[in-house]
Protein backbone atom coordinates (compact mmCIF):
# COMPACT_ATOMS: atom_id res chain seq x y z
CA UNK A 1 0.00 0.00 0.00
CA UNK A 2 2.38 2.53 1.09
CA UNK A 3 4.56 1.88 -2.07
CA UNK A 4 2.17 2.47 -4.20
CA UNK A 5 1.54 6.11 -3.55
CA UNK A 6 5.02 6.73 -3.52
CA UNK A 7 5.61 7.14 0.48
CA UNK A 8 8.96 4.23 -0.24
CA UNK A 9 10.34 5.47 3.31
CA UNK A 10 7.13 4.38 5.22
CA UNK A 11 7.36 1.27 3.02
CA UNK A 12 10.95 0.73 3.35
CA UNK A 13 10.27 1.26 7.58
CA UNK A 14 7.56 -1.36 7.44
CA UNK A 15 9.61 -4.11 5.48
CA UNK A 16 12.37 -3.79 7.65
CA UNK A 17 9.81 -4.43 10.82
CA UNK A 18 8.44 -7.90 9.12
CA UNK A 19 9.93 -11.02 10.78
CA UNK A 20 8.54 -13.05 7.66
CA UNK A 21 8.60 -11.71 4.55
CA UNK A 22 7.03 -13.54 1.13
CA UNK A 23 7.61 -13.01 -2.38
CA UNK A 24 4.91 -10.76 -2.28
CA UNK A 25 6.48 -8.20 0.40
CA UNK A 26 9.69 -8.39 -1.54
CA UNK A 27 8.65 -7.84 -4.81
CA UNK A 28 6.36 -4.95 -3.18
CA UNK A 29 8.97 -3.08 -2.02
CA UNK A 30 11.54 -3.67 -5.21
CA UNK A 31 8.40 -2.29 -7.17
CA UNK A 32 8.03 0.65 -4.90
CA UNK A 33 11.63 1.88 -4.90
CA UNK A 34 11.75 1.28 -8.75
CA UNK A 35 8.36 3.19 -9.29
CA UNK A 36 10.24 6.16 -7.46
CA UNK A 37 13.26 5.54 -9.82
CA UNK A 38 15.19 4.52 -7.06
CA UNK A 39 16.64 1.66 -8.96
CA UNK A 40 20.25 1.25 -7.19
CA UNK A 41 18.03 0.86 -4.32
CA UNK A 42 15.55 -1.58 -5.98
CA UNK A 43 18.68 -3.74 -7.31
CA UNK A 44 20.61 -4.15 -4.16
CA UNK A 45 16.96 -5.04 -1.91
CA UNK A 46 16.92 -7.53 -5.16
CA UNK A 47 20.21 -9.39 -4.24
CA UNK A 48 19.19 -9.78 -0.95
CA UNK A 49 16.24 -11.71 -1.84
CA UNK A 50 16.25 -15.41 -0.87
CA UNK A 51 14.08 -16.42 -3.73
CA UNK A 52 13.51 -14.85 -6.52
CA UNK A 53 10.70 -15.86 -8.89
CA UNK A 54 9.62 -14.34 -12.47
CA UNK A 55 8.22 -11.13 -11.32
CA UNK A 56 10.80 -10.02 -9.43
CA UNK A 57 13.13 -10.44 -12.30
CA UNK A 58 10.31 -8.63 -14.66
CA UNK A 59 10.47 -5.60 -12.17
CA UNK A 60 14.22 -5.22 -12.36
CA UNK A 61 14.50 -5.96 -16.05
CA UNK A 62 11.58 -3.30 -16.63
CA UNK A 63 13.08 -0.78 -13.74
CA UNK A 64 16.69 -0.53 -15.70
CA UNK A 65 14.57 -0.01 -19.22
CA UNK A 66 11.88 2.64 -18.43
CA UNK A 67 12.87 4.21 -14.94
CA UNK A 68 17.14 4.02 -15.38
CA UNK A 69 16.79 4.41 -19.41
CA UNK A 70 19.72 1.67 -19.35
CA UNK A 71 18.66 -0.95 -21.96
CA UNK A 72 22.14 -2.49 -21.25
CA UNK A 73 21.70 -3.46 -17.34
CA UNK A 74 18.36 -4.62 -18.26
CA UNK A 75 19.38 -7.42 -21.20
CA UNK A 76 22.31 -7.97 -18.39
CA UNK A 77 19.95 -9.29 -16.04
CA UNK A 78 17.94 -10.87 -18.00
CA UNK A 79 21.18 -13.01 -19.10
CA UNK A 80 21.43 -13.39 -15.12
CA UNK A 81 18.04 -14.86 -15.03
CA UNK A 82 18.29 -17.08 -17.52
CA UNK A 83 21.54 -19.01 -16.29
CA UNK A 84 19.17 -19.11 -12.59
CA UNK A 85 17.02 -21.14 -14.70
CA UNK A 86 14.33 -19.21 -14.30
CA UNK A 87 11.99 -19.14 -17.47
CA UNK A 88 10.77 -15.92 -18.64
CA UNK A 89 6.79 -15.03 -20.04
CA UNK A 90 5.40 -12.99 -22.28
CA UNK A 91 6.05 -9.72 -20.40
CA UNK A 92 9.29 -11.15 -19.97
CA UNK A 93 10.29 -11.21 -23.56
CA UNK A 94 8.42 -8.28 -24.40
CA UNK A 95 10.34 -6.13 -22.61
CA UNK A 96 13.61 -7.55 -23.34
CA UNK A 97 12.71 -6.88 -27.16
CA UNK A 98 11.93 -3.82 -26.44
CA UNK A 99 15.58 -3.24 -24.50
CA UNK A 100 16.88 -4.89 -27.64
CA UNK A 101 15.10 -2.40 -29.73
CA UNK A 102 15.91 0.81 -28.05
CA UNK A 103 19.79 -0.01 -27.92
CA UNK A 104 20.03 -1.47 -31.59
CA UNK A 105 21.16 -4.81 -30.49
CA UNK A 106 19.86 -7.13 -33.10
CA UNK A 107 22.14 -9.82 -32.12
CA UNK A 108 21.15 -10.21 -28.82
CA UNK A 109 17.45 -9.73 -30.10
CA UNK A 110 17.85 -12.86 -32.26
CA UNK A 111 19.26 -14.51 -29.40
CA UNK A 112 15.94 -13.71 -27.70
CA UNK A 113 13.96 -14.62 -30.47
CA UNK A 114 15.66 -18.05 -30.29
CA UNK A 115 14.66 -18.16 -26.69
CA UNK A 116 11.15 -17.52 -27.39
CA UNK A 117 10.88 -20.45 -30.09
CA UNK A 118 13.06 -22.54 -27.72
CA UNK A 119 10.33 -22.19 -25.10
CA UNK A 120 7.19 -21.07 -26.75
CA UNK A 121 6.96 -22.48 -29.67
CA UNK A 122 3.96 -20.37 -31.26
CA UNK A 123 4.43 -16.97 -30.11
CA UNK A 124 1.63 -14.86 -28.88
CA UNK A 125 0.20 -11.49 -30.31
CA UNK A 126 2.20 -9.32 -28.26
CA UNK A 127 5.50 -10.93 -28.77
CA UNK A 128 5.11 -11.37 -32.00
CA UNK A 129 4.20 -7.58 -32.17
CA UNK A 130 7.26 -7.10 -30.06
CA UNK A 131 9.73 -8.96 -32.72
CA UNK A 132 8.77 -6.82 -35.29
CA UNK A 133 9.65 -3.54 -33.80
CA UNK A 134 12.62 -4.75 -32.49
CA UNK A 135 13.81 -5.96 -36.02
CA UNK A 136 12.53 -2.64 -37.42
CA UNK A 137 14.32 -0.77 -35.55
CA UNK A 138 17.33 -2.70 -35.72
CA UNK A 139 17.16 -2.58 -39.62
CA UNK A 140 16.16 -5.77 -40.50
CA UNK A 141 12.62 -5.10 -42.19
CA UNK A 142 13.04 -8.28 -43.80
CA UNK A 143 13.03 -9.90 -40.81
CA UNK A 144 10.03 -8.07 -39.28
CA UNK A 145 7.37 -8.68 -42.78
CA UNK A 146 8.29 -12.62 -41.82
CA UNK A 147 7.19 -12.57 -37.89
CA UNK A 148 4.46 -10.25 -39.31
CA UNK A 149 3.42 -12.77 -42.53
CA UNK A 150 3.89 -15.88 -39.97
CA UNK A 151 1.03 -13.72 -37.59
CA UNK A 152 -2.99 -15.65 -37.98
CA UNK A 153 -4.08 -12.89 -36.30
CA UNK A 154 -3.38 -8.98 -35.93
CA UNK A 155 -4.56 -6.06 -34.30
CA UNK A 156 -4.13 -2.61 -34.99
CA UNK A 157 -0.95 -2.27 -33.11
CA UNK A 158 0.99 -5.16 -35.14
CA UNK A 159 -0.44 -3.40 -38.49
CA UNK A 160 1.39 0.13 -37.13
CA UNK A 161 4.70 -1.84 -36.19
CA UNK A 162 5.25 -3.03 -39.37
CA UNK A 163 3.82 0.22 -41.30
CA UNK A 164 6.30 2.21 -39.30
CA UNK A 165 8.79 -0.09 -39.77
CA UNK A 166 8.70 0.15 -43.54
CA UNK A 167 8.25 4.00 -42.87
CA UNK A 168 10.85 4.73 -40.88
CA UNK A 169 13.67 2.24 -41.09
CA UNK A 170 12.98 0.61 -44.94
CA UNK A 171 10.90 1.58 -47.85
CA UNK A 172 8.00 4.14 -47.12
CA UNK A 173 6.12 2.62 -50.33
CA UNK A 174 5.82 -0.56 -48.97
CA UNK A 175 4.77 0.92 -45.67
CA UNK A 176 2.02 3.11 -47.92
CA UNK A 177 0.94 0.21 -49.94
CA UNK A 178 0.65 -1.85 -46.59
CA UNK A 179 -1.65 0.74 -44.81
CA UNK A 180 -3.71 0.67 -47.57
CA UNK A 181 -3.66 -3.07 -47.68
CA UNK A 182 -4.72 -2.88 -44.10
CA UNK A 183 -7.72 -0.29 -44.48
CA UNK A 184 -9.00 -2.98 -47.42
CA UNK A 185 -9.18 -5.89 -45.27
CA UNK A 186 -10.70 -3.71 -42.84
CA UNK A 187 -13.51 -2.60 -45.19
CA UNK A 188 -13.53 -6.68 -46.84
CA UNK A 189 -14.57 -7.59 -43.04
CA UNK A 190 -17.40 -4.99 -43.23
CA UNK A 191 -18.74 -6.90 -45.87
CA UNK A 192 -19.50 -10.06 -43.63
CA UNK A 193 -19.42 -8.43 -40.26
CA UNK A 194 -22.37 -6.39 -40.22
CA UNK A 195 -22.27 -3.21 -38.18
CA UNK A 196 -20.19 -4.22 -35.27
CA UNK A 197 -17.04 -4.67 -37.85
CA UNK A 198 -18.39 -1.25 -39.03
CA UNK A 199 -17.85 0.25 -36.02
CA UNK A 200 -14.16 -1.23 -35.19
CA UNK A 201 -13.31 0.01 -39.08
CA UNK A 202 -14.04 3.36 -38.43
CA UNK A 203 -12.05 3.27 -34.90
CA UNK A 204 -9.32 2.03 -36.91
CA UNK A 205 -9.44 4.80 -39.62
CA UNK A 206 -9.59 7.69 -36.80
CA UNK A 207 -6.74 5.90 -34.61
CA UNK A 208 -4.67 5.97 -37.89
CA UNK A 209 -6.14 9.46 -39.32
CA UNK A 210 -2.77 10.85 -37.42
CA UNK A 211 -0.52 8.68 -38.85
CA UNK A 212 -1.86 8.60 -42.31
CA UNK A 213 -0.93 12.32 -42.19
CA UNK A 214 2.44 11.86 -40.95
CA UNK A 215 2.89 9.61 -44.15
CA UNK A 216 1.98 12.30 -46.61
CA UNK A 217 3.65 15.08 -44.72
CA UNK A 218 7.11 12.73 -44.83
CA UNK A 219 6.90 10.95 -47.75
CA UNK A 220 4.50 12.37 -49.81
CA UNK A 221 0.61 11.59 -51.48
CA UNK A 222 1.11 8.10 -53.24
CA UNK A 223 -0.24 8.33 -56.93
Amino acid sequence: MYASFDLIHSASRLFDSMSNRDSVSWNSIISGYVRVGYVDTAHRIFDQMPMKNVVSWNIMISGYLNKARNPGCGLKLFREMIKMGVKGIDTTFVVVLTACSRSARLKEGKSVHGSIIKNFGMSTLIIKTALIDMYSKCRRVDAARRVFNSMLVRNIVSWNAMILGYCIHGCPDDGISLFHEMIGIMHCDDDYGGGRKERKRSKVLHTNSGLWSGFVSDFGQPS
